[in-house]
């Protein structure tokens, strides 16, 4: 909850740590990402970043999370550097692959984030943020029977949620 985040934040040590080992750094973007202060985000981390040039290179989660807010505010070609550095630095990570596409997406390059989506899809078919990729990218082709199939991969078709929670 965020009332349990604000009290954890209300203690100088927990601010210290976020605030200056890089290993925590990343939290301190993405509290504010929860708290819907996405530019307040994207400020601290480069603030970090800028003050620890070295970090850019070894701080994955931070600079993920930077991409991250970058996207909520619309910056999609930063985001897009970030992501694709960092699918550089860990190809087999998936969730970069899925955070290129969803960059692509927001840069309106459909084509090469459906390429993205199913190159993950080719290591992990059932994964559920490449096939939420490839939904969107359906609906935005205006595809809208492909498009429902992908979401109903990931969350089932009406019928078989109010079943199942009917039997639960």
């Amino acid at each position: 909850k965020i009332e349990d985040l604000e009290e954890l934040l209300g203690i100088p040590e927990i601010i210290s740590a976020i605030e200056t080992n890089p290993r925590f750094v990343h939290l301190g973007g993405e509290v504010r990402l929860l708290k819907k202060q996405y530019e307040e985000s994207v400020k601290f981390l480069q603030d970090f970043f800028d003050q620890n040039k070295g970090a850019l290179n070894e701080n994955l989660k931070s600079l993920s999370t930077l991409g991250k807010a970058l996207c909520f505010c619309k910056k999609f070609d930063e985001a897009l550097m970030i992501f694709e550095r960092l699918e550089s630095k860990s190809p087999k990570n998936l969730s970069y692959k899925i955070s290129v596409g969803d960059a692509l997406l927001g840069l309106e390059n459909i084509a090469d984030a459906d390429k993205k989506f199913d190159q993950v899809l080719e290591e992990d078919p059932n994964n559920n943020q490449a096939l939420v990729g490839k939904g969107k990218v359906a609906a935005i082709e205006g595809n809208f029977e492909s498009s429902q199939s992908f979401f109903e991969k990931v969350h089932g078709s009406f019928e078989s949620r109010t079943l199942a929670s009917f039997f639960n």
